[in-house]
């Protein structure tokens, strides 16, 4: 058996051929195999079991139970993995490493297991074997883990209806206080409007891995909506983006910048550059949070003076919680949109809430589901309605996407907005459905 806790023990993983095959055989010798087969049911039970604990946060409790039954479940991968993981999370790193070792060595095609052995490594001070389990990484091609690259292209097409394509309320008249409560009848296009369309994005993205702690992305996308009618409100966004992340000893930070512009009809209408900070604490616990704070400027275009531009802060809390096979995500954020050139409303306070939420169903057909609100409020009186605005938008998102072969996959979803103010100008629904297949390729 591998004795990755001598220094000799732990290069043994580079020796990919008869690896398993050797792990096995040892478990054979000591008579474990046929058990641990026999207790792979229970395994799976002792996992859900300590699903409870490990949401909560309590990785003792992980730990305590996973380890009471560590020789019975040593030939189950993904036993391992949890708790090479949870050992990792009680400060525990030269003790995750057996288990870690087990569970690359079960299913060297997952990358999670490589990320926590090469994370455990790295928590031990020892980059240069830290280096080697990237290299192991099935996501990385051998030898490009310190300074190679990563590169990957997807290309989506999609066709779909949307039932509001210009966001306005399905109201026919407003009541409009500054005149005298004179009621205006609406034209037809500042009315809710409806249309089929056909989306197509193409997206590109780099890693490179500059160290066993450091890598940077980069990535720029095209974004397109072209509705059958209603052409004035087809879509084109175009964005670049570039981004770090560094691991140090007192946490994981990310920074990067992103660059888009925002054309409608064939004119351009917006164009934004964004900045963003996040950090996370070296974790001790699976609920401990990323904090992120986000500053953007986006600045109008089209007509002299500018119509409106702002510049928007953010502050962000979020964190990926497992739920068995399934994860769910939350993102709490809190911000406000300064306004760069006069605009009626003022400065616009917000906050809101995000749940996300993806899983299996069976062999390669997942869901995936989304759903928020974001509360808004603004500083100055309207001067046509003669109140402050206010604002309610929620929206919700379900969805199926299927893997048919090799990144080729078909996605069908559903998403309903609903935006409720107290100036009914601005209350609309929406509600978009589409049917999309797509194709990932890279290196």
């Amino acid at each position: 058996m591998m004795v990755v806790g001598a220094k000799q023990g732990k290069r043994g993983h580079v020796l990919r051929l008869g690896r398993r095959t050797l792990l096995r055989l040892s478990w054979c010798c000591m008579g474990l195999l046929p058990a641990a087969q026999s207790f792979a049911g229970a395994c799976e039970t002792l996992l859900d079991s300590v699903e409870a604990d490990w949401r909560f946060g309590n990785v003792t409790e992980v730990v305590h139970r996973l380890q009471q039954q560590e020789l019975q479940c040593a030939d189950q991968a993904r036993n391992n993995l949890v708790l090479g993981e949870a050992l990792l999370m009680a400060g525990q790193p030269a003790d995750a490493l057996m288990p870690l070792e087990r569970a690359v060595t079960l299913a060297p095609e997952d990358k999670a297991g490589w990320r926590a052995l090469a994370q455990a490594w790295l928590l031990l001070g020892d980059h240069e074997a830290a280096q080697q389990a990237l290299r192991e990484h099935p996501m990385l091609p051998a030898g490009q883990a310190s300074s190679g690259m990563h590169w990957g292209v997807s290309v989506e097409t999609e066709r779909g209806h949307d039932s509001n394509a210009n966001q306005a309320t399905d109201v026919t008249s407003i009541i409009v206080p500054a005149f005298g409560n004179v009621r205006f009848k609406l034209n037809p296009m500042a009315r809710q409007n409806g249309d089929r369309y056909w989306g197509n994005a193409v997206h590109a993205h780099g890693q490179w891995m500059l160290s066993p702690n450091m890598d940077v992305h980069l990535s720029a996308g095209d974004t397109r909506r072209d509705y059958d009618d209603l052409h004035v409100f087809s879509t084109e966004d175009r964005s670049m983006s570039a981004n770090g992340n560094y691991s140090s000893a007192i946490g994981e930070w990310s920074a990067g910048m992103q660059y888009a512009q925002l054309s409608q009809a064939g004119q351009q209408v917006r164009r934004s550059l964004t900045g963003s900070l996040s950090w996370q604490a070296v974790r001790n616990s699976p609920v401990w949070p990323v904090i992120g704070v986000d500053i953007g400027g986006y600045h109008y275009m089209g007509r002299q003076p500018a119509t409106d531009g702002f510049v928007e802060r953010v502050l962000a809390v979020s964190n990926t919680l497992p739920l068995g096979r399934n994860s769910i995500s939350w993102v709490l954020l809190v911000g406000q949109d300064a306004a760069t050139v006069r605009r009626a409303d003022g400065n616009r306070d917000m906050a809101g809430v995000r749940l996300l939420a993806s899983g299996p169903l069976f062999r390669n057909l997942e869901w995936f589901s989304w759903l928020g609100r974001v509360d808004s409020h603004y500083h100055h009186s309207n001067p046509v309605f003669m109140e402050k605005r206010q604002e309610i938008l929620e929206d919700l998102t379900v969805g199926l996407s299927w893997t048919i072969y090799r990144g080729l996959s078909i996605r069908g979803q559903l998403s309903t907005f609903h935006q409720h103010s107290n100036i009914g100008l601005f209350s609309y629904r929406r509600s978009d459905a589409n049917l999309g297949m797509r194709y990932d390729f890279s290196n």
